[in-house]
């Protein structure tokens, strides 16, 4: 059984501050580590674009417990602050280089899908506009616009969906 214990995360930004609370839990994260085989004589696979083997941080579990309702302005608020307190290295208030994204688990993108999908209908990289045929939304999670092409890479390695319209 993995344990996350109880941890505060302080934000550090221009925003207001504001506490995230990491719930405890006792069941293990969807997160899994990846395994790799190598058959002797055989070339090593390259890797997809982004095909995140980045454990579960907590983040996921910090996103699934907001009271707020999944793609609501006061949620955008709420996951912006715990995204960036989490994976905005370098203090720009954005989540603005490749290995910022990279460090994001494929359980954090599907916390924030489900969330979104069970109150609006429709996947995050949609409403968001993370999908190119849509109008650029993410900022409102913290994301730059400048890695909007990276972004929909890593969601996409994750297997988000990206088919169901507004």
């Amino acid at each position: 059984m993995v344990g996350l214990t109880l941890a505060l995360v302080a934000v550090a930004c221009q925003r207001p501050s504001r506490e995230v609370a990491y719930p405890e839990v006792s069941e293990p994260s969807r997160a899994q580590p990846a395994v790799i085989v190598e058959l002797p004589g055989a070339e090593p696979e390259p890797e997809p674009a982004r095909a995140s083997v980045v454990a579960d941080d907590g983040v996921s579990l910090a996103i699934e417990a907001l009271p707020e309702e999944g793609g609501s302005d006061e949620w955008d608020e709420a996951v912006s602050e715990i995204l960036l307190a989490s994976y905005d290295n370098d203090g720009s208030g954005w989540i603005d280089s490749p290995g910022e994204i990279e460090a994001v688990p494929c359980a954090t993108f599907w916390s924030m899908h489900v969330a979104v999908e069970r109150v609006r209908g429709t996947e995050v990289a949609v409403l968001y506009g993370i999908d190119p045929d849509y109008i650029w939304v993410g900022s409102a999670l913290g994301f730059s616009e400048d890695m909007r092409k990276t972004l929909e890479m890593a969601m996409r390695a994750c297997d988000l969906p990206f088919d169901k319209p507004l």
